[in-house]
C-alpha cells in the first residue's frame, strides 16, 4: 500500500506540473466582452465588428469572436463575409453544429435553398432532434414554395421545442391557406383621351396545400374622349362597360412544377361578349424559373385601345418567361411574347431586365431594363409602330415605416425610339411608382400609384391608381 508521505509528494509534483500550464493560459480578451455589449444595438454594429476583427487579428483561433463576427455580418446583410467566417469555424471543427446551422440559415436568407437544405439536413443527420435546424429547414421549404413539407417540418420542430417564433411562423403558414376575400380597384388613364377602371371582388381558398382556387367578379368600364384626338376611325360609341367573371386553378405537380389554368367571361353593354382563358406551366428551382403559356384575350388587355374593343379585335398570346440568378446579388429576367391578332396582324415583343441587389442594402434593387416591340402591319385601330425600342435604369426600394406600415417606391429614367410609317422619333422615357401598405392580423390594405412619361414627337403620359383591401377568414 502506498504511504501517505509518498502520496503527498506525488500530489505536490502534480501541482508543480499543472501550475505552469495554468499560468500560461491567457486571460479573456476584454475587447470581446466590449464587442458583445455593442451587438445589442444596430447603431453600434460597426464598433462591434471593429473590435471582433481586432481580437481575431491577435488570436485567429478565438471561436467566440469569429462566431459573433459571422453573426453580425449576416445581420447586416454582408452574407459573403459571414459565410467565409462560418466556413473557417467548420474547417476548424467539423462537429460545430451551431456554426453549421447558422451557415445554412444564411444560405436560406439568400435564396440558395439547395445549399440551405443540404446544410440543415447534414445537421439533422448528426442530431435528428435539433429544433433550430428543423425550424430553419421549415423556413427554407416555405420560402421555396414547398408548403406541405414546411408544414410537416414546423410540426416536428414544435414537438422538439415549443418556440414562440416558430409557432407564430407556423400559424402564418397555416393562415396563408385560410379563405380570403379582397376588393381590388385599378384605374388607368392616359393623356385625357382613354381611361379604364376595373372594380373586382375576389375570393380565394385552398382545396389542399397544393391546390388553390380563385374567383373574381366585378365590372370594367372603358371610355374614349373623341374630342381629345383626331381618330382615323370614328367610333360608334365613346364608352362601354362589362360585367366580368373569372376563375383560376393553381396546382402544384411536385417540388418543381406548377400549372395555372384561367377561364373568364365578359358581358359588354355595347361590344360583343367575350370568353377568354389562359394556361401556364411553371418550372422553378431556387435559382431558375421558366414559364410557358398561351392566352386568349381581347386586344384591349394588351394595347389599352378602345378602338380595338369596339371592332372586336382579339389576341392569342404565346409567351415564354424566364428568371435566372446569375450570382449572389445579380439576376436576369426576360420575356418573349408573340400576339396573333384576329384582324390578321401580329405583334412581337422582347423584354429583358438585369437586376442588382446591394449586399449592404437588400431592400434596394437596381435594374437595367430593355424592350423591343414591333407590329407586322399598320393598323388604324391601335398604336402600331414598325419598331419600338426602349432602355432605362430602374431603382426600387422597400421601407418599413413601423405600426405595420411599409412603403415601396421606385423610379426609372431612360431613352426610347420609335419607327412608324411616317417618321422616326426618339426621346426620354420615365416611370415613377409608389405603394403604401398596411397589414395586421387578418387585414391587408394597399394603396398605390404610377406615372409613366415618354417623349417621341409628342409627349405621352399614363397614370394608374390601385386600391386593394383584403380580409382573411
Amino acid at each position: 500500500m502506498m504511504s501517505v508521505d509518498r502520496i503527498a509528494r506525488l500530489a505536490a509534483l502534480l501541482v508543480l506540473l499543472i501550475a505552469p500550464a495554468a499560468a500560461a493560459e491567457p486571460p479573456a480578451d476584454p475587447r470581446l466582452d466590449a464587442a458583445l455589449e455593442r451587438l445589442a444595438s444596430e447603431a453600434t454594429y460597426d464598433e462591434a465588428i471593429e473590435l471582433l476583427e481586432a481580437v481575431l487579428a491577435d488570436a485567429p483561433g478565438e471561436r467566440r469572436a469569429r462566431l459573433h463576427l459571422a453573426r453580425v455580418l449576416s445581420w447586416r446583410g454582408e452574407h459573403d463575409r459571414a459565410l467565409d467566417h462560418y466556413d473557417r469555424l467548420i474547417d476548424a471543427d467539423p462537429d460545430d453544429l451551431e456554426a453549421r446551422v447558422e451557415r445554412a440559415e444564411v444560405h436560406s436568407w439568400r435564396g440558395q435553398y439547395a445549399r440551405a437544405r443540404a446544410g440543415f439536413s447534414g445537421v439533422l443527420e448528426r442530431d435528428p432532434a435539433n429544433a433550430r435546424a428543423l425550424r430553419g429547414l421549415a423556413r427554407t421549404e416555405r420560402w421555396a414554395g414547398e408548403l406541405q413539407e414546411a408544414d410537416r417540418l414546423y410540426r416536428l420542430a414544435l414537438e422538439e421545442q415549443d418556440d414562440a417564433e416558430a409557432r407564430d411562423e407556423w400559424r402564418d403558414l397555416r393562415a396563408a391557406y385560410r379563405p380570403r376575400a379582397r376588393l381590388r380597384v385599378d384605374s388607368f388613364w392616359d393623356g385625357g383621351d382613354f381611361s379604364r377602371t376595373d372594380a373586382l371582388l375576389e375570393g380565394e381558398s385552398y382545396l389542399d396545400l397544393g391546390t388553390r382556387l380563385r374567383v373574381s367578379a366585378g365590372t370594367i368600364r372603358v371610355a374614349h374622349d373623341q374630342d381629345e384626338v383626331a381618330l382615323p376611325v370614328r367610333l360608334r360609341h365613346d364608352d362601354d362597360s362589362a360585367s366580368e367573371l373569372r376563375l383560376w386553378l393553381d396546382r402544384r405537380l411536385g417540388p418543381r412544377f406548377k400549372t395555372v389554368v384561367e377561364l373568364g367571361a365578359r358581358a359588354w353593354r355595347r361590344a360583343d361578349d367575350t370568353l377568354d382563358g389562359a394556361a401556364r406551366l411553371e418550372y422553378q428551382t431556387e435559382a431558375f424559373l421558366l414559364t410557358g403559356g398561351i392566352e386568349q384575350r381581347s386586344h384591349l388587355d394588351y394595347s389599352q385601345s378602345f378602338e380595338a374593343l369596339q371592332h372586336d379585335v382579339d389576341a392569342t398570346a404565346y409567351a415564354l418567361t424566364t428568371w435566372k440568378a446569375l450570382a449572389p446579388r445579380w439576376s436576369f429576367w426576360g420575356r418573349l411574347r408573340v400576339l396573333d391578332l384576329s384582324d390578321g396582324n401580329r405583334h412581337d415583343e422582347v423584354l429583358g431586365s438585369l437586376t442588382f441587389v446591394p449586399e449592404r442594402n437588400p431592400d434596394l434593387k437596381l435594374s437595367l431594363n430593355a424592350s423591343l416591340a414591333r407590329y407586322a402591319d399598320p393598323s388604324e385601330l391601335y398604336y402600331d409602330p414598325d419598331r419600338d425600342l426602349g432602355v432605362g435604369l430602374l431603382g426600387e426600394h422597400a421601407l418599413e415605416l413601423g405600426h405595420d406600415l411599409h412603403l415601396d417606391y421606385g423610379a426609372s429614367l431612360g431613352w426610347g425610339s420609335t419607327d412608324t410609317r411616317l417618321s422616326t422619333e426618339s426621346g426620354m422615357v420615365g416611370l415613377g411608382r409608389m405603394k403604401l401598405g398596411w397589414e395586421r392580423r387578418e387585414w391587408r390594405v394597399e394603396l398605390g400609384g404610377e406615372f409613366a412619361y415618354s417623349r417621341r414627337d409628342n409627349p405621352y403620359r399614363g397614370r394608374r391608381a390601385r386600391l386593394l383591401v383584403e380580409r382573411r377568414f
